[in-house]
């Protein structure tokens, strides 16, 4: 259960990436909706996680996850300050707006979402990792 979870939260974050570097890109953003866009790469890249894990018994955990997440957080940051020279605070709620064809809430509002999907998505899956040493150190006593 723990690389199911861990593949859904990193995938969640890949496809964050993917969709935050496409959203700068006008052909893409004429031709492609961004929540279409998030939706595909979250699913293709959650999937293809969760097949690595068990092809090369890889474990995607809270480790993974926090260097994933530190990771990717760095290299979106630098490409929008070095690369765009953009503010990448407001890209979020500008891509809610695309994919819902209206005005999106205030940006803060949606930057404290993500916060927060990401803050408690890692404490899921640290607890599922912790559930899942657990159950593998009471079956190693017995």
């Amino acid at each position: 259960m723990a690389r199911i979870i861990g593949a859904v939260y990193n995938g969640l974050i890949w496809a964050s990436v993917i969709t935050l570097l496409c959203v700068n890109s006008v052909v893409i953003c004429m031709r492609i909706n961004m929540g279409t866009l998030f939706l595909i790469s979250f699913v293709g890249t959650a999937a293809l996680l969760w097949i690595i894990s068990f092809l090369k018994k890889w474990k995607i955990g809270a480790l993974f996850s926090i260097l994933n997440l530190a990771v990717c957080g760095l290299a979106i940051t630098a490409a929008f300050r070095l690369i765009y020279n953009k503010d990448l605070m407001t890209r979020p709620a500008f891509i809610l707006q695309l994919a819902l064809h209206r005005q999106a809430p205030p940006q803060e509002l949606v930057n404290g979402v993500i916060l927060a999907v990401l803050a408690g998505g890692y404490l899921v899956v640290l607890a599922a990792d912790l559930v899942e040493k657990r159950k593998g150190t009471s079956k190693k006593d017995r």
